[in-house]
């Protein structure tokens, strides 16, 4: 028994060591969790809005169904929205029996509490494995789902944070000796948020709806293997440095209130492009331990649910069943 766990064991370390270079902070390779391993990760960001300190964490077990397949499944934690829209998002007029709805931008460096955003859910299949000695090209695809139903008031929204949805895509990575490159084009449709509140001096129920806006969204990775050199044993820890370019493209949202379709024309609402950058530093101890910290800076425009620089942090562990 203790043999097949040594076996395991390696197996992990082998799989830290030979692609640890493409186990990038933001991004997921193309490669898998080893079957019949779980993994463990806590997903940490935060950035300064105006004051406000925002945070957002999301707790990960990962699972190696086969030497192709992998599952996740996660739990968020943030403090970026409140339990309702902002009263100012929409605002109205009246003229007479007419009613005049206007959308405001966003308001920045609100306080909101920590709570549990939701849940969300991954799996990736390996399609393609094309590999050399100190060298492999792999292709897996992706798909996404989201029960995650905040008050979020942008156009833009994540699954992992924002919005329940689905989404998918396709992860091509390449690694060759000390170098790492992956590149991630996916496709994400969030979900509608709904809610019904009685507003102060309103005679009546306030029905919204925001639909959010589908997305593209991209990611161009590379990591270098900075130590050991050479390998001479599985403690020897690992250092690995990371530049990542973080993408997307997404419409505007579609917002009904009490049944009258708004038209948002503000910046938070309508649709918008951006690409991140994202150097980073990894370090691997043991075989099986992983650290990650990288900084998120705007190279072309900006995202607007949240501010620069974004800080990130994570770690993770491998366990055998």
């Amino acid at each position: 028994m203790w043999m097949k766990y040594r076996f395991i064991l390696i197996m992990i370390a082998i799989q830290f060591k030979v692609i640890s270079q493409e186990l990038f902070p933001l991004s997921e390779p193309a490669s898998n969790v080893p079957k019949g391993v779980i993994g463990l990760r806590t997903f940490n960001q935060t950035y300064k809005e105006f004051g406000s300190q925002k945070f957002m964490s999301n707790f990960k077990v990962m699972y190696g169904l086969s030497s192709r397949l992998t599952i996740s499944a996660s739990i968020t934690l943030s403090n970026h929205h409140n339990g309702y829209l902002p009263l100012d998002l929409i605002t109205h007029t009246h003229q007479g029996k007419v009613t005049n709805y206007i959308t405001n931008n966003a308001k920045k460096g609100l306080t909101y509490p920590l709570n549990i955003a939701g849940f969300y859910f991954y799996g990736k299949y390996r399609f393609l494995s094309i590999d050399k000695k100190n060298e492999h090209f792999r292709m897996a695809a992706y798909g996404e789902f989201s029960t995650i139903d905040q008050a979020h008031d942008e156009a833009e929204a994540s699954l992992m944070d924002d919005s329940k949805g689905i989404g998918g895509g396709i992860i091509t990575t390449y690694l060759k000796n000390h170098f790492a490159t992956s590149l991630t084009l996916g496709y994400n449709k969030p979900g509608k948020y709904e809610e019904q509140v009685k507003y102060e001096n309103e005679p009546t129920i306030t029905h919204t709806q925001i639909q959010y806006g589908q997305s593209l969204n991209y990611s161009l990775s590379f990591g270098y293997l900075l130590y050991p050199k050479i390998y001479k044993n599985y403690a020897q820890p690992n250092l690995n440095i990371y530049l990542e370019f973080v993408g997307k493209n997404y419409d505007k949202a579609t917002i009904y209130q009490n049944e009258t379709q708004l038209h948002p024309t503000n910046s938070t609402l309508i649709h918008g492009n951006y690409l991140e950058i994202h150097p980073g530093i990894q370090t691997i101890i043991n075989s099986n331990l992983r650290i990650d910290f990288s900084v998120g800076f705007n190279l072309i425009n900006k995202s607007y649910i949240h501010q620069y620089p974004m800080y990130t942090f994570s770690i993770q562990r491998y366990f055998y069943l």
